[in-house]
Order: structure tokens, then sequence, then C-alpha cells
């Protein structure tokens, strides 16, 4: 996509959200600070969501912000949300002005859940490091047939996680040989069932109704998206347990800052050895 810079003046720039702490907010606990998004703790069980308009990738927050990003990557979270509360409970309540959110608290899974409906990023690079394309391999405990190009759309989706902290975040033997600062590592669904606790999960089943959950989820944004002839090519969310026991969506749903959306009508498959120009891709943040 292609960005007009004329559009970007002095008036527009004054006009994004650069600070997200705000004094005249009554809270409970001194407001928690991210890249893009500060949470305000207003009790009962109630937070406030804040979203920057500044862009971060992976850990960087980079100089310039972008016109209205916080606005609408809330305005999309919040239309999934909407929509798919049926299948699985979130903590969005409600929007209270632009960038801003009223969301119910929860206390945080500690697993990326990363699904993929087409192979790439991270997915192909270890697919064609292991020879994949001749002989199929293992990725995060999935496995993946011979034969698939990149960008390729898998024959079913898969259910790729990872822990979110570092290694040293989590006391289990499976991270001995990695090294302690390692962000966000790659895990299987046995070793998150064996190491339930660790994970911030209350009993080891709980992982088998969010993998299930999760894949209702994608199907049922990729094809709404696909209406809009767009498709998810591959998405990560954030799961919690609500104040009442039950395990709901958190912090956002399927936004250019998680997924990987791209033009349907565009996309065709790279060969293994041949890289084209495919499609319009949005921004993303999956690896």
């Amino acid at each position: 996509m292609v960005v007009d810079k004329s559009q970007i003046t002095p008036e527009v720039l004054a006009n994004t959200l650069q600070r997200e702490v705000w004094p005249e907010v009554k809270v409970i606990a001194p407001p928690k600070m991210g890249k893009v998004r500060t949470v305000y703790d207003v009790g009962n069980d109630k937070l406030i969501m804040v979203s920057s308009d500044n862009l971060s990738t992976h850990d960087v927050v980079h100089r310039r912000p972008v016109y209205g990003k916080g606005d609408t990557l809330d305005a999309i979270s919040a239309h999934y949300f909407r929509m798919t509360k049926g299948i699985i409970p979130n903590h969005y309540l409600d929007t209270l002005g632009p960038n801003t959110w009223l969301t119910t608290k929860a206390q945080p899974i500690l697993v990326e859940m990363v699904f993929r409906g087409h192979l790439t990023g991270s997915g192909w690079k270890a697919y064609a490091k292991a020879n994949g394309p001749e002989q199929g391999t293992e990725f995060c405990g999935a496995n993946l047939r011979l034969g698939y190009r990149e960008n390729e759309r898998l024959d079913e989706v898969l259910f790729t996680p990872t822990a979110k902290g570092q290694a040293k975040d989590f006391p289990i033997p499976e991270f001995s040989g990695l090294d302690p600062e390692e962000d966000d590592p790659k895990i299987t669904l046995d070793m998150i069932r064996k190491n339930f606790k660790a994970f911030g999960l209350r009993r080891p089943e709980d992982i088998d109704f969010l993998v299930d959950a999760g894949r209702r989820l994608y199907q049922a944004i990729d094809g709404d998206l696909q209406t809009k002839d767009e498709l998810l090519a591959d998405t990560k969310w954030e799961f919690g347990y609500l104040p009442d026991g039950r395990i709901g969506l958190i912090d956002e749903c399927v936004t250019p800052d998680s997924s990987r959306i791209w033009q349907k009508s565009g996309h065709v498959p790279m060969a293994a050895r041949f890289r084209s120009r495919i499609c319009r891709m949005h921004i993303f943040a999956i690896p």
C-alpha cells in the first residue's frame, strides 16, 4: 500500500495521540504502560485501555506516529469482538471514545495463541530449512506434509504456539537448554499440557478448549474477510480468565498489528525457489 506523504502534514501529526497517561483518570493503581497501549484499573473488575497512534514492530516504537492508527485498530477489534462473542466471550465492553475502551479485567494466560491458515513467515522458513518441500517436517508439534509452496493455504488451520515472555520466566525442563533471554520461545501443545500451571492455566484441559475455540474464531473471521475480497493468512490471540471464571479473548482481535491479512483476488502462492510480487499486504506483526 502506497502512502501519500503529502497528506502527512504538521496538522495531521498534531492530531495523533502520542501519550496515553492521563492524570485526570481516577485509578486504584498506577497505569500499566505498554508499547502502544496503556491500561488503567478503575476498580470493580473494569479497565480503561487507551491505544496511542504510535507504530511498533517487535520491540521498537518508531519515532513517527500514524494518524488514526489507534482508533482504526480498536474499531477492527471491537467489530470482531462483537461478531465472535457467541464463539467465546471476550473482555470488550464498550468504546468510550476515540482510542479508548472499557473492558473487563482478566487474568492472562501466558501463551501466544498463533493460528496459521497459510504457510508463511517463520513457519515457511522452518519448513524450507528442514527440506519440507521434499520430505515434509514438523513445526511446533504440527506435522506438515511435503510439497507446500511459500504462502500456500494449509490443508487445515495449524496451532503453533509460543510462550508469552522470556525462557527464564518459565521454570520448566523443556526450556533448560535455551538462552534465558530468548523471547517468546516456541512450544507445543503437549508441552503446555504438561506444564499448564507455568503458563497460567488453571486446568490442563483448558488449552484444548482454547485450541478448539481458536480454530472456530479463525474460520469465522476468515469467512467474513473473504466476503470483502481478503483472507486471513495467520493471526495470534491472547486469552485470559474473566472474573466469573470463564475463559475469554483479551487484548485485540485480528488487527494488522497481530495478523497477516491478504487480498484474496491477488493471492498466488510462491514457488519454493521463485519469489514474485503476489498481493497487497497489510502491516503485520506475526513472526
